[in-house]
């Protein structure tokens, strides 16, 4: 039996990241993997996601082009060259996260984990079951679609399906769900020129972020001629005698329905432990999750747990990533890297989306008294150069003057909340911030009017009254 001091079981964003920096650090490290390296993010979930939204996103920039003095005819889109770039992006990647492991020195175990007991894990793969063994074990199993058990789920597709497979994506298209996988793929398909309907069961998109944010983004897909079905939630499928699909949903006033030719479940994800035997070990599960203390140790005291199989409403690749490496750093006895309180949530639609830290609600919730700093970028010069509106919103509490959240619908806010990030963890203060000169013309600029804002000071807001 081959030994090891860390056996990670999955190979996902956390998993390999883990996997690697326990490496860096002098330990011996074997992953397990039953399915490609880089788990839902890299194979079906952010990477092909981005690059289909890429594809859409030059799709209507093309489309857009005479508004710039250009010209670009006859724009049109080969769907199978789509799906064939999608999938180069994707083994591109999965091979360079192969070859990281290779270079780290980290043994690849192909098939699926068993726990045999707290230190030993049972790989079953092609070539049969093989037994290896570590003083400490890291469960990164991950997580896979969560479809609901109401009748006729079956007729729909779900997220695996468009970011897997080459399907035919007819002209009429309803989604399920108007969180962050459900908007996105609203974006993907109003892009490629299909009539697009979601069903959200609030009265607001995104429900999860910033309250401002799901309310700009339902206006401005609106704009986008995307309807949007408020109040809304998932009764039944039925298939017509035309081929078509009848999706019935309850609403405030009773059931109501509509007929389109594809429905795409976004309803969520749940952790995957199929075949993984915790109870062999000691770790305990709960509702289908795996349970953690505060350090993210289970109960069994060498096994710890991290990204999407812990369940909760946070399930982001960096996320797992930064939990990674801190469960790596509190085995090895070494000061914690990152801030885990703090985690930047980025939703890829146009304009992007991002939020960090507390929301207004958050922070009324908590009965923290705020001042609060908001800039519409119509006024910022490279937000009107490109086309996209959208604001930025930071919220800093009022008796210490330091940076508690942010939120942003515009270009780029998915690059720019990386700067707001390091400022909400670091507990910034809006006198600190305001010492660094931002470059113009950027998007960026909006940020520095947004803070200025929160004290009555933005250059390139007008003055209410004159």
């Amino acid at each position: 039996m081959n030994q090891y001091d860390l056996i990670v079981i999955g190979s996902g964003p956390g998993g390999y990241v883990a996997a690697i920096r326990a490496a860096q650090l002098g330990m011996s490290v074997a992953v397990v993997e039953k399915d490609a390296v880089g788990g839902t993010c890299l194979n079906r979930g952010c990477i092909p996601t981005k690059a289909l939204l890429h594809a859409g996103e030059v799709l209507d920039e093309m489309r857009e082009a005479s508004k710039l003095g250009l010209s670009c005819e006859n724009v049109s889109y080969d769907m199978a060259a789509v799906y064939k770039r999608r999938d180069d992006v994707v083994k591109k990647l999965r091979g360079g996260v192969e070859m990281l492991l290779k270079s780290n020195k980290i043994d690849l175990y192909r098939g699926v984990g068993s726990f045999v007991d707290k230190n030993t894990v049972s790989v079953h793969g092609e070539k049969g079951d093989e037994q290896i063994s570590a003083k400490y074990i890291i469960i990164a199993v991950g997580s896979e679609v969560r479809n609901p058990h109401f009748p006729g789920i079956e007729l729909a597709v779900d997220s695996d399906d468009i970011l897997e497979k080459y399907l035919d994506i007819p002209q009429n298209v309803a989604i399920a769900g108007a969180s962050v996988i459900g908007v996105e793929f609203a974006s993907i398909m109003k892009s490629l020129g299909k009539n697009v309907t979601i069903i959200a069961t609030r009265d607001h998109l995104i429900p999860k972020t910033d309250r401002d944010l799901g309310e700009a983004l339902g206006r401005e897909m609106k704009k986008q001629k995307i309807k949007i079905l408020y109040k809304s939630r998932m009764k039944e499928i039925k298939k017509c005698d035309d081929g078509q699909l009848e999706v019935f949903f309850t609403t405030p006033d009773g059931v109501d329905s509509i007929k389109t030719e594809m429905l795409i479940a976004c309803i969520g994800r749940s952790p995957y432990l199929e075949g993984l035997k915790p109870e062999n070990a000691g770790v305990e599960v709960k509702d289908g999750k795996i349970v953690v203390d505060a350090n993210l140790k289970t109960a069994a005291d060498n096994i710890y747990a991290i990204g999407d199989c812990l369940g909760g409403e946070i399930q982001l690749a960096h996320w797992a990533e930064a939990q990674g490496c801190v469960v790596v750093e509190r085995i090895l006895g070494k000061e914690q890297s990152y801030n885990l309180d703090v985690c930047p949530a980025c939703i890829y639609t146009s304009p992007e989306i991002a939020n960090v830290g507390l929301t207004e609600e958050e922070c009324a919730a908590k009965g923290i008294e705020l001042e609060v700093g908001k800039y519409n970028m119509a006024g910022n010069g490279k937000s009107m150069i490109v086309g996209q509106g959208g604001f930025v919103k930071v919220l800093f509490e009022k008796s210490s003057g330091k940076m508690l959240g942010a939120a942003l619908f515009c270009n780029r806010a998915t690059d720019i909340v990386g700067e707001l990030a390091v400022c909400v963890a670091t507990g910034m203060t809006r006198e600190e911030f305001l010492k660094t000169i931002h470059p113009h013309p950027t998007v960026v600029e909006g940020v520095l009017e947004a803070v200025e804002a929160s004290e009555g000071m933005s250059i390139h807001t007008a003055k209410v009254g004159r």
